[in-house]
């Protein structure tokens, strides 16, 4: 009897990891499934926990044989070098620096590893089964501790020819703005990422002498706004109009039909995306173009499928048979 192949996708967080199976043969992807990110004092202990044990343990629990894997995909918010698969920089964890990740992860499993910022991948899962199905080209943009963006563009993801594209968060909008993670002042990450508008609704409601031992972090802020706080709302207005102007610029720049939003900030919903659909469309107006803006259908999820369907595509187009007859 011929036994089926695999492959699997992974989607490395700071605080949780998610992982999902596929078939070779691409049929449906398995259950997705969450555990916590385990620390330890070396990036070698990290990795051992957080992605060759579980990736072992997962196999066994469905009695597979590590021989029936095929690739694994990685979707990784760091950054890296695309030629040999060194962590270059991951802001969540800075253990992992300098780390070569994808040959440790080869040599550890004798398998192929493909690794993708985790933009990008959500952007390619959400293309895959989410709100970007059917359309030729998107941009997926993703709010949260920072922000990021991939995009779709004739079916394809685009990555540039530093494979770099995309980094619209580190994009200055404001001259002698807020001081940016990355170093630069006035970025749209240090203006309008979950941190940032914490941040600002507490110095916005700290002179009215308001209590705020109990807003701990970006999400009471989103309920507070959802519950009818002016001030919140104020915050979420603010940011639709530095985030409509970005994006119009992005559709100027590319003709894209379609904007995703995804991550945690995200999670607030309309009271986010209205302030953004406002402000695009007044833009846009003038030039009679209609620009969809929508929630992210895959939450969390879009990340590992993206990973899943990386590895996936570049087994198919043959640059992963040389490991076939190992």
């Amino acid at each position: 009897m011929m036994l089926n192949n695999y492959f699997i996708g992974m989607d490395i967080g700071g605080t949780n990891i998610r992982i999902a199976l596929m078939k070779h043969t691409g049929e449906k992807i398995g259950t997705i499934f969450r555990f916590s990110f385990k620390r330890a004092h070396s990036a070698i202990d990290e990795i051992e926990e957080n992605i060759y044990l579980p990736v072992i343990h997962f196999l066994e629990m469905r009695g597979i044989n590590l021989n029936q894997l095929w690739g694994i995909g990685i979707s990784l918010a760091a950054l890296f070098n695309r030629e040999n698969g060194q962590i270059t920089k991951w802001p969540n964890n800075r253990l992992w620096d300098s780390f070569p990740l994808r040959s440790y992860l080869e040599e550890r499993f004798q398998i192929p590893v493909i690794m993708e910022d985790d933009a990008n991948s959500a952007a390619l899962g959400e293309h895959l089964l989410g709100a970007g199905r059917g359309f030729s080209d998107f941009a997926y943009l993703t709010i949260g501790t920072g922000i990021g963006c991939g995009m779709i563009l004739n079916d394809n993801l685009y990555l540039g020819s530093r494979g770099v594209a995309g980094e619209i968060g580190h994009i200055r909008v404001v001259e002698d703005g807020p001081l940016c993670t990355c170093g630069t002042t006035g970025c749209l990450q240090a203006l309008v990422s979950g941190p940032a508008l914490y941040k600002k609704y507490i110095n916005s409601v700290s002179p009215l002498g308001f209590e705020t031992d109990q807003i701990k972090d970006f999400n009471k802020v989103a309920e507070l706004a959802q519950n009818g706080d002016e001030v919140a709302i104020q915050i979420f207005e603010y940011a639709g109009q530095y985030l409509s102007w970005m994006l119009s610029n992005l559709v100027m720049l590319l003709d894209i039909p379609l904007i995703v939003i995804g991550g945690g900030v995200a999670r607030a919903g309309e009271i986010l995306l209205s302030p953004i659909r406002s402000g695009l469309d007044l833009y846009m107006e003038q030039f009679k173009r209609d620009v969809l803006v929508n929630a992210a259908d895959l939450g969390d999820d879009s990340g590992v499928i993206g990973a899943l369907n990386l590895v996936y595509q570049r087994y198919n187009h043959n640059d992963m048979k040389r490991w076939e007859d190992r």
